[in-house]
């Protein structure tokens, strides 16, 4: 077999320095690692783009190091394009990377890329100085020459000492996805006394075991799992992110979940305070009088004034900055952010500390082994007024006060605490009101050809107005105007801003209140003919909510959005309806419950669907039988109507522009809006600034004035004002007493009865 070196690089082409002073090393494969065999000749399968002839894996428990061997075969040009570069993520302060291979075989060719002037070590972009804290490199390398029918060989050795738990070893391995793998191999070895643990899918089985473990190296153990995926099955769909692919593995020596809290606590330490620190909590106490508002205090605080940057947890990397320095810099990780609330609740004199969790790992999370590399996510545990609560120390804008806070779905969690001794659920659902989006659309029908009037209203809590929020506070009021214009154009056919947007929002009990006009035209179908015209109202939002699969066999459950809490009325107002009976149908089985219902007063129909979420997921066996009752919902709640045709639309009732009830009696709460000028701008006029115009709940204003701020035309005649009781008491004596006076004056002026006149019959 010829070996022949890859074309030398231009002159201008500096190589890396020191590569990162011997933290990269080129050298053979270490003398413990497997040379195994794999068959070149292998058949394709079923035209597919790449095949993978080998993939081993094999660890060293005790040195920390995993060899790792691919070998893959382009098979078209396609395959050449994305597979003929290598990369690495790596991180210099607690990996070490040794390169044996990086080999193009053609025959009994050989293209060899392993050497340092083939190599390219870039910082990773994860955040934006995320590389400069953390030491987050990326390696990479592109393969020179490659065609379709060459194979590429990749073999290195990874030393991984973390910072967190170093004496111990955990792995959790899967196998790459999207192509046949003809070959396989896992093999760990291990001391026997290390009290190694595996876990797998049932497919992998059990190891085989070699109690003679390597030649080199006595009292070691060798477990092996071994096999091929000939046949791989495509990824489902909606499949839930805490389903594993098949085959999957964990190795852990890890006794118990404490272990894991002792040795995060350890390294998450807590520093003396400093003055920063100490000064900031002062500030918080002169400002708030009760203990509540002081802790809504330091939650806003770290919430909306700290930049969060999205860079992975990884327990087992550096530990959290010190709290005064991510006070100082107002920006920082999850576990950053987490350890400055702590601290700055602790010098409240509010119990917390650090919680360890993962966003997608759900229920799978407690039937793992134990390990600090299961948890990409923290919040923080507090006990406030005798009450326990997580809360997200990353989420912006979030309502419901210091015990009413929304949090997503995590199952488990684990304390960053000494004392803490296994996972922990968490506390009983936060916000009073529950998380629901209530929505109401009315349609001003016209049916000359001109637009109709299209009011949107909603009224939201828990998570759906803290998200809400936060998309106000992401863009400009002119942007989020233009991209809600937009929506309600793809939504109705075409849609035009008639008034701007309107917010109402009640922070401190996280009820937030919307509502918009728009002129819409595009859904009303004039080519019927016949004096008629085809009205299509768009679907319910509570059924778009709700993807629907398909009705053939599935194995992995459906995920669905939980929890969910949708109510959508949709209400169509012309004159020519008629008066119909009410008609309504319910929907139902494990997942879900959807019901509506329609009432058809003369000239306004209402259509209502009620969707409620009862688990996160369907189980594979029933999600034909959701998918049958999505699209039986699908097809009774489908709206479309006949109108009369040449109609003017509806007047508007003094009620038009009212926001929906809030779920409980609120006090006053604080109006803003976006301003006329944005609105102008956003339709194409003078550019103008993102500032809303906000309205203070001492001074309100009038009805009429409102709606001319927010450029809505009113009719020019005056409201007329309500008639005072005591002037309708006055009327109904005047009534009466002119009544009497008529019946008495022609009593006394009518002349006395005479005898009537009588005529004898003959």
């Amino acid at each position: 077999m010829a070996l022949v070196p890859a074309l030398a690089p231009p002159a201008t082409v500096p190589e890396v320095p020191s590569l990162l002073e011997g933290r990269i090393v080129f050298e053979s494969a270490p003398a413990w690692a497997d040379a195994l065999d794999f068959d070149a000749s292998a058949p394709r399968h079923n035209e597919d783009s790449l095949t993978c002839l080998l993939h081993h894996e094999q660890l060293h428990a005790e040195a920390g190091s995993t060899f790792t061997r691919i070998v893959l075969r382009l098979e078209s040009v396609q395959a050449v394009h994305q597979f003929s570069q290598w990369r690495l993520d790596l991180d210099s302060l607690s990996q070490r990377l040794a390169l044996h291979t990086l080999r193009v075989r053609r025959g009994d060719g050989v293209i060899e890329h392993a050497c340092p002037a083939k190599v390219r070590l870039l910082q990773r972009d994860e955040g934006p100085v995320s590389f400069v804290q953390h030491g987050h490199y990326t390696l990479v390398t592109l393969f020179e020459d490659v065609r379709p029918g060459d194979c590429l060989e990749v073999a290195y050795t990874l030393t991984h000492r973390p910072l967190l738990l170093a004496d111990n070893f955990h792995r959790l391995l899967f196998l790459p996805a999207g192509y046949e793998i003809h070959r396989y191999e896992w093999s760990v070895l291990h001391r026997p006394e290390r009290g190694l643990r595996y876990l797998g899918s049932p497919s992998l089985g059990a190891p085989e075991i070699d109690a003679a473990g390597h030649a080199g190296e006595s009292g070691l153990i060798r477990w092996t799992w071994s096999g091929s995926l000939r046949e791989r099955l495509a990824p489902e769909e909606h499949t839930p992110p805490w389903l594993f692919p098949d085959p999957w593995l964990q190795l852990s020596d890890l006794p118990d979940w404490g272990a894991v809290a002792r040795g995060v606590a350890d390294a998450w330490f807590a520093e003396a305070e400093d003055e920063p620190l100490a000064s900031e909590i002062r500030r918080i106490e002169a400002e708030a009088a009760s203990q509540t508002m002081r802790v809504e205090l330091a939650l806003r605080l770290v919430q909306d004034d700290f930049r969060h940057l999205d860079v992975n947890l990884e327990p087992g990397g550096p530990r959290p900055a010190p709290p005064g320095e991510v006070l100082r810099r107002r920006y920082g990780d999850r576990k950053d952010l987490a350890r400055l609330l702590c601290h700055l609740l602790g010098g409240l004199g509010v119990t917390a500390r650090p919680v360890l969790v993962h966003s997608e790992l759900g229920p799978r999370l407690a039937k793992l082994l134990p390990s600090p590399a299961l948890f990409n996510h923290a919040v923080v545990e507090f006990t406030l007024e005798g009450e326990t609560r997580w809360v997200d120390p990353t989420l912006r804008a979030q309502g419901g006060g210091p015990l009413g806070r929304s949090l997503k779905g995590f199952s488990f969690g684990l304390p960053v605490d000494a004392s803490a001794s296994a996972l922990r659920t968490p506390p009983a659902a936060a916000s009073p009101l529950g998380d629901i989006q209530e929505i109401h659309e009315t349609v001003l029908l016209d049916t000359r050809g001109a637009s109709s009037r299209l009011r949107f209203r909603q009224c939201l809590t828990g998570h759906h107005a803290d998200a809400f929020r936060r998309s106000l506070q992401a863009a400009t009021a002119r942007d989020f105007q233009n991209a809600r214009t937009e929506f309600f154009a793809s939504r109705y056919g075409d849609a035009e801003n008639e008034s701007p947007i309107a917010c109402e929002d009640d922070r401190e009990r996280n009820v937030l209140r919307t509502i918009e006009v728009y002129r819409v035209r595009g859904f009303v179908d004039l080519t019927r003919g016949g004096g008629r015209c085809a009205v299509t109202l768009p679907p319910s939002f509570a059924l778009l909510a709700l993807p629907r699969p398909g009705t053939g066999e599935r194995r992995a459950p459906w995920s669905i959005n939980h929890p969910l809490r949708i109510e959508h009325t949709m209400e169509v107002m012309a004159s020519s309806l008629p008066a119909q009976p009410p008609l309504g149908q319910s929907f139902a089985d494990k997942a879900i419950t959807l019901s509506f219902k329609r009432k058809f007063p003369k000239g306004r129909w209402f259509q209502t669907l009620s969707l409620t979420s009862v688990l996160p997921s369907v189980a594979g066996d029933d999600v034909e039988g959701h998918a049958r009752t999505l699209e039986a919902a699908n097809a009774q709640c489908a709206w479309g109507m006949f109108a009369i045709a040449g109609l003017a639309r509806p007047h508007r009732r003094h009620s038009f522009h009212e926001m929906l009830p809030a779920p409980l009696a609120t006090s006053r709460m604080p109006t803003w809006m976006l301003s006329s000028s944005d609105r102008s701008s956003a339709a194409g006029g003078t550019p103008a600034g993102a500032e809303n115009t906000a309205y203070s709940a001492a001074s309100p204003v009038s009805r009429s004035s409102s709606l001319k701020q927010r450029g809505v035309q009113i009719r020019a005649g005056k409201r007329r004002k309500p008639i005072s009781p005591w002037l309708w008491l006055i009327a109904a004596v005047v009534i009466a007493g002119g009544v009497s006076a008529y019946y008495l004056y022609k009593d006394r002026n009518e002349p006395a009865p005479t005898e009537p006149a009588t005529f004898e019959i003959p």
